[in-house]
């Protein structure tokens, strides 16, 4: 019986001396940064995006790409270089009827990006993200399903109205 209150004793004893040592430890320690949970860290390469317009090029048309900072193709594949607040994207068109789902993918997927790491307000009131009047098939008749089916996917993500 004497054992076990002497074993008792020591590990009360030693539990109490580490949780001494480790207030101690801990009042010593200097203060380091509160950080704030609201801090969005908003810019990549110190560059912010004010603005996008999307673009869109049928299948074949001679395009100058290096006039476009992102380009998106058919097959889901992206090339994207940002280089100013004002970004253009193009959609390049492929020859099926409707916008294929990995270049859907893509664009949502870019979008989202340019939210996340360059500050671009993606909000509809915000009006930062727009389709190019010669891309709008709602201003132009003769632009194929896939242009259609391009702002059908922005409206419906609510980018554009």
């Amino acid at each position: 019986m004497a054992a076990n209150t002497r074993n008792s004793k020591v590990v009360a004893l030693l539990v109490g001396a580490m949780t001494f040592g480790a207030a101690l430890l801990l009042w010593l320690e200097p203060r380091g940064p509160r950080w704030s949970g609201g801090t969005p860290l908003v810019a990549q390469r110190g560059q912010i995006i004010d603005s996008v317009t999307i673009e869109y090029a049928r299948d074949g048309d001679a395009v100058p790409l290096a006039d476009f900072a992102c380009t998106v193709f058919p097959d889901g594949s992206c090339r994207w270089d940002p280089r100013t607040g004002h970004v253009r994207m193009l959609v390049v068109g492929s020859s099926g009827a409707e916008l294929p789902a990995g270049q859907a993918r893509s664009i949502l997927a870019v979008l989202g990006s340019m939210s996340d790491n360059y500050a671009l307000d993606v909000r509809p009131s915000a009006q930062r993200i727009r389709l190019d009047p010669g891309s709008d098939p709602t201003r132009r008749a003769d632009l194929p399903r896939q242009a259609q089916s391009l702002r059908e996917l922005l409206a419906r993500k609510q980018f554009i109205r």
